[in-house]
């Protein structure tokens, strides 16, 4: 062993590997033995984009620093920080993405293994998201329980998340080009308009919300590029183990990855979960809970109403059970060209950016969208505009390169809509759920199909988009389609929600804080809670809930969130 292995083996805290060391994941990631020598107020299963958020919340709020936190995460840790903050372009991520559901075809097939659904790691979709944070307008929230919407709207609500992830701070890389600039003001011009057949209307257009900080917050801060929830529990943890570096056993927060949870049991009354099966690195492994322990479902959508389904009582009106108001988004991309001068614009500028991003908001028969745009001087064989938004470029060559090769004629635009599809929550009967999730073995089973509505809507994205550029162009010599407009499967955009629905008692799976009504020891956060989905991408929200979610826990463990201005009900 050379002298620098031995030191380093010496010294502990890092894991030598075959060609590299382990910094990070050997210091914030537990091993079984060390988890079940210990005991917990509260048990997080997933760690991602809402999971690692909730876990980071539960340490940072409770002012007298007693809640014990573990979090259980499926897959391993695999990044530090979203991957466009580090130099991996064109990384491959299909190690950690899988689909372990099963459904319907066409929106959902049979086929579990070439489909992405979940991220399968610590951070979860959170490490490769688009970073695209919208509030839910009033019209999406028009069904949700008044207390909810109270809170997204309050100070302490989207305001607060929109800050610590960046969505509310001007992106200046993007925001103070040209190109932006020029583009903004003939974009607006399509506010208040009518397109298509169909009587589209266009509402706004804005700036991206991006989960993004460009530049810091505030003095002495750092701004940390592209929001990951892992970032925030990769520091809470950092800061936990730095607390009881001399006391091991007073550990608040720990990690355990590689850890799939099977089964939960519930006590003889079937009111509170009493032990977790787990499989550890493929080993069966039981967690007992002492009583009173708080169980968080944050594995997503599908994978916590399968839990809910097999282990936690629910849906079992019907054989095998389940549960309707599954909902996700309906997308589609178009990308036009358009000839710069027909834009207002001149020659790309020798030495700056020359990116766009905008939101445009929009309705149709009632029904809520929006359109991500994005667009860049890009040559015609060049990738999407979407792959330099947010792109790390650490070096000044590779910048001046990308910039010195643009396009000297004509903008690449491309319009990502996102439509609602119908919920059915109100629907008593389960033989009436269009779309459902249930079980299939050891599988869930998701039923998903567009509604006639739905479908109208989903074609309409098409062509409002179309006609929204041919607007730009003002003529049809100025406007070029490369390609043909392309429907996201749906399921595939990662944005499903709904069938654990927040609201009163005998109207909902869970009450407006995310808990089971007949559990009080068990809750959910991230999508599954939503009424309805709304036309906006869930992030913000969901975030945001997560939070509120974590004051509700503290509260109820008879502790007081540090921050939160909210009373909250005991459980």
């Amino acid at each position: 062993m050379g002298v620098f292995d031995t030191l380093a083996k010496q010294r502990g805290g890092i894991e030598n590997t075959t060609f590299s060391m382990d910094a990070i994941g050997s210091r914030i990631c537990s091993s079984w033995d060390t988890v079940a020598a210990h005991q917990f107020d509260v048990v997080i299963i997933g760690a991602g984009m809402f999971g690692a958020y909730c876990a980071d919340k539960l340490y940072r709020r409770d002012a007298d620093n007693k809640i014990r936190i573990l979090v259980l995460e499926a897959g391993p840790f695999f990044l530090s920080t979203h991957i466009n903050n580090l130099p991996l372009g064109n990384m491959s991520q299909d190690a950690v993405w899988a689909r372990p559901w099963t459904g319907e075809p066409p929106f959902v097939t049979e086929d579990v293994n070439n489909k992405k659904a979940l991220a399968f790691c610590v951070g979860g979709r959170s490490l490769f998201w688009a970073g695209w944070s919208p509030k839910l307008t009033p019209v999406d929230l028009a069904q949700w329980p008044e207390d909810v919407r109270d809170f997204l709207n309050s100070p302490e609500g989207y305001d607060h998340t929109a800050t610590e992830i960046g969505s509310n701070q001007k992106t200046e890389f993007i925001e103070e080009t040209d190109t932006y600039k020029t583009l903004y003001k003939a974009f607006q011009t399509a506010e208040g308009k009518v397109f298509g057949k169909g009587g589209s209307r266009i509402d706004r257009i804005e700036p991206a919300p991006l989960a993004v900080m460009g530049r810091r917050p505030t003095s002495g801060i750092f701004a940390f590029d592209q929001y990951s929830s892992v970032t925030f529990l990769i520091d809470a943890i950092n800061q936990d183990v730095n607390n009881n570096a001399n006391t091991p056993w007073g550990r608040r927060l720990m990690l355990l990855p590689r850890t799939e949870v099977v089964g939960l049991t519930l006590d003889d009354k079937k009111q509170a979960v009493t032990s977790l099966d787990l499989e550890v690195s493929g080993d069966r492994k039981r967690l007992r809970l002492a009583p009173g322990v708080t169980v968080v479902l944050a594995n997503g959508t599908v994978e916590a109403t399968r839990l809910a389904l097999a282990h936690l009582g629910v849906g079992q009106q019907t054989q095998p059970p389940k549960v309707g108001n599954f909902m996700t988004h309906m997308g589609n991309s178009t990308t036009v060209r358009i000839r710069r001068k027909a834009l207002g614009l001149g020659p790309p500028n020798p030495s700056g950016n020359d990116l766009a991003a905008f939101m445009a908001r929009g309705e149709l028969l009632g029904r809520r969208f929006h359109y991500q745009i994005v667009a860049a001087a890009l040559r015609p064989e060049s990738s999407s505009p979407w792959d330099f938004v947010m792109r790390l470029m650490p070096d000044v060559d590779q910048l001046e390169r990308w910039i010195g090769d643009r396009d000297q004629e004509w903008i690449s635009i491309v319009f990502r809509g996102i439509g609602e599809m119908e919920g059915n929550r109100r629907v008593k009967r389960p033989d009436e759920w269009k779309n459902f999730i249930s079980l299939k073995g050891d599988l869930a089973y998701a039923k998903l199909g567009p509604s006639q509505s739905d479908t109208q809507l989903w074609g309409a994205l098409d062509e409002v988009a179309i006609e929204l550029a041919k607007q730009l162009a003002g003529d049809a010599d100025n406007i070029r389609y490369p390609a043909e407009p392309n429907h996201s499967d749906i399921g595939t955009i990662y944005h499903e929600g709904g069938t654990l629905f927040m609201g009163n008692a005998e109207e909902s799976i869970t009450d407006t804080y995310g808990r089971f009504h007949h559990l009080p020891n068990v809750y959910v956060v991230g999508p599954a809670v939503f009424p309805t989905l709304g036309s906006a991408n869930p992030s913000l929200t969901g975030l945001s809930l997560a939070r509120r979610t974590a004051d509700t826990i503290l509260r109820a463990r008879r502790t007081t969130p540090s921050t939160s201005q909210e009373e909250i009900p005991s459980a």
